[in-house]
This record gives C-alpha cells, sequence and structure tokens, in this order.
C-alpha cells in the first residue's frame, strides 16, 4: 500500500471510493455501538489533509515497525479508510437530498384534478357515462388524495373511452400526462416518508466509517509524535485535522501574561525542585 499511495500520479492511478468502502464494511459493521464516534469535522478538508500527509508518513514506516507495540497496518489502511469516509459522507449527502418539486406538481395536479373532474362530470351528465363512476371521488386536498383522485378520474376515462372519444375535450396524451404526474406525485411523498429511515442508515454508516478513519490517524499522529519529537515537525508530516486546534511548537515563545496589579510579596520558600525536560523516552503506545 505505501508503494501504491506514494506512486499514485495520475487520475488512472487512484482508488475507487467504493471500493475502499466495500472492503472496509466488515470492519464497520463490527464496531459496538457504543464505540462509534459522531462525525465532527468537515470532511472533504480532511481527506484532502490526510491523503496530502500519506507520503510523508509513509516514509516513517521502517521506523514506525520498530515502535514494537504500534500496529504498522494502520499506515495501509489509512487510506482506505479517508476514501470510505468520503464515500459514506457523500452517500449519506445524496440520501438528504429530497425532491424539491412537490409544491410545482401538486399545483399542476390540481388543476389537472379540475379539469378532468368537469370532463368527466360533463360526460356523466349527458348519460355517456355511468352516474356512479364517481362515487369514490375526494376532491379534497392533500398530496396522496389528489394523485388518487387524477388515477379514479383517467381509469373512469379510460374504461369508457370507446363510447366518448370524440365527444369530449380530453385527449389520450392528455390522460398519459395526467398518470405520469399521479405517479410522480405518489413517488415524490414515498420519498419523503421514507427519508428518515433511509437517513438514519446512511448516517451511522458515516459515522462508523469516520471513527475507523478518527481512531487511526490518532494512532499514526501519536507514533509521529513518538518519531519526530526532536524535530518538532509533528504538525507537518501529520497535520491536525481540526482548524481550531492547533498544536503550539515546543519551541513557539508563550504570549506575555496580561498585566496584574501590584501585590505585597510573599515570604520567600525554597524553590521547588527541578523537574526533567525533552521527551519522554517511552513508547507512547505503552499508555
Amino acid at each position: 500500500m505505501s508503494n501504491e499511495t506514494s506512486t499514485r500520479k495520475s487520475v488512472d492511478d487512484e482508488q475507487l471510493a467504493v471500493e475502499a468502502y466495500n472492503r472496509t464494511a466488515a470492519e464497520r459493521d463490527a464496531l459496538p455501538p457504543e464505540k462509534v464516534q459522531q462525525l465532527n469535522l468537515d470532511v472533504p478538508s480532511a481527506a484532502s489533509t490526510v491523503l496530502g500527509a500519506l507520503p510523508e508518513i509513509l516514509a516513517l514506516r521502517s521506523e514506525a515497525e520498530k515502535v514494537g507495540t504500534f500496529d504498522v497496518t494502520l499506515l495501509d489502511k489509512m487510506e482506505p479508510y479517508t476514501l470510505a469516509l468520503f464515500y459514506a459522507y457523500a452517500q449519506d449527502k445524496a440520501s438528504s437530498e429530497l425532491p424539491d418539486d412537490l409544491q410545482e406538481l401538486n399545483t399542476e395536479g390540481m388543476r389537472t384534478r379540475t379539469v378532468l373532474f368537469a370532463d368527466t362530470t360533463a360526460l356523466v351528465t349527458r348519460g355517456l357515462i355511468p352516474s356512479d363512476s364517481l362515487s369514490e371521488y375526494k376532491g379534497t386536498f392533500g398530496y396522496k388524495l389528489v394523485a388518487a383522485d387524477i388515477q379514479l378520474l383517467i381509469t373512469v376515462l379510460r374504461n369508457n373511452w370507446a363510447g366518448i372519444e370524440g365527444k369530449c375535450g380530453v385527449t389520450t396524451e392528455e390522460l398519459d400526462r395526467a398518470e405520469r404526474l399521479s405517479h410522480r406525485m405518489l413517488r415524490v411523498v414515498g420519498l419523503r416518508e421514507q427519508a428518515p429511515a433511509a437517513s438514519k442508515v446512511t448516517a451511522d454508516q458515516r459515522d462508523r466509517a469516520f471513527t475507523l478513519f478518527i481512531n487511526c490517524y490518532d494512532e499514526i499522529q501519536r507514533v509521529v509524535s513518538f518519531l519526530r519529537w526532536k524535530e518538532d515537525d509533528v504538525d507537518t508530516i501529520a497535520p491536525t485535522l481540526y482548524a481550531h486546534r492547533p498544536r503550539k511548537a515546543r519551541n513557539e515563545p508563550a504570549e506575555p501574561a496580561a498585566a496584574q496589579p501590584m501585590t505585597p510579596p510573599a515570604p520567600a520558600s525554597p524553590p521547588a525542585p527541578a523537574q526533567p525536560t525533552g521527551p519522554s523516552p517511552t513508547d507512547p503506545f505503552m499508555t
């Protein structure tokens, strides 16, 4: 994986996000619900940052392998986890984007129903259509009811077409359009009703993909920090994914404290023993 990542130089070299998503499905599903973390960062930005940092991170593989308690396979999993999260994020976004033409459909549906009802009523009055044909007609408001009324009127007219053809203003093209309109209204209403359930599933997969991604990157940041402590370039090699949480460099001067009112000096006391400074010699993965 490290060689593959470092040699991606064109569009044709890139992995498919859907393949990474499918390959990591078992790991996502294996996460206990209490271990799943809620997405709390900007996915496109985070994915871009990690993919851009991977070449430098992977260059530390041989050194990371010497940190006995670090799972070096995480280096190979970082890119698939990143692409899987990017795919899961897009899937969740897509499931949340519902058709927004229901109001326009309903306006057209109300108008269509009015016209077809007037035509059908006239044909009933002329005795060309049985008088009980409209017994189930509702004529009330509601997306589903409008769609159902349209379908009823279409059916009545088509069932009596042999006796009314050429004797009314209705055309077969008009009936076809009305039927498509009725079906579209039902489809959009159904999509809206099912959206909460669909969104819950995609959001859960998104959060599971995020959990694998962020846990992996956290571990990588820890080993990079351990290996590059003296060089103080951790944020360059494995940058933070949270813009509001910059890591202060060890050699960065502290901001001057605000001036405080003068107070009488406290009695002198023996100085505290000096504390050791510098990097911890212990393996960060022993904690």
